[in-house]
């Protein structure tokens, strides 16, 4: 659990204070590096991401959908996962844009579920990490004044 609270945290920062391509630059050296004690397989999908939620029960504030799963596509990569980012957006009751983000692992949402996932529809489908979080921020993140949307 400690490495999931130290990725949520420097991820949750980064979204506040770092200019995007720093940010993104940080996230990708994140994914490509684990730490010397992650083998991969030896930890399961479900395990990451209820380290992931519990790390940020321990967070001040609230932690929104989009650094948890960025923390835990980070370190899913780093036990050997391939994950895929998902970011959708959604109208609210009173037209407002709704945003959200969960991770996909072998065609299972990991972290992120929630019952009326549907209504929200994916941004930029089949493009980079990078420009999915880019896009998703720049609608939701900054459109809205926070780090997420859920």
């Amino acid at each position: 659990m400690i490495e999931t609270y130290g990725v949520l945290a420097l991820v949750r920062l980064g979204l506040r204070v770092l200019p995007y391509q720093s940010f993104s630059d940080l996230l990708a050296r994140l994914s490509r590096r684990p730490p010397e004690r992650c083998q991969p397989g030896l930890i399961d999908a479900g395990d990451i991401a209820l380290a992931v939620a519990r790390s940020s029960r321990y967070m001040p504030g609230c932690v929104t959908c989009l650094p948890l799963a960025l923390t835990a596509h980070v370190v899913m990569r780093w036990h050997g996962y391939a994950p895929h980012l998902r970011l959708g957006v959604a109208k609210g009751g009173y037209g407002q844009l709704q945003g959200h983000a969960w991770v996909e692992s072998e065609g299972k949402v990991v972290i992120g579920e929630l019952t009326d996932r549907s209504r929200y529809t994916p941004m930029v489908p089949g493009k980079s990490m990078r420009e999915n979080i880019e896009g998703f921020r720049s609608v939701v993140v900054e459109g809205m004044g926070h780090e997420g949307g859920h």
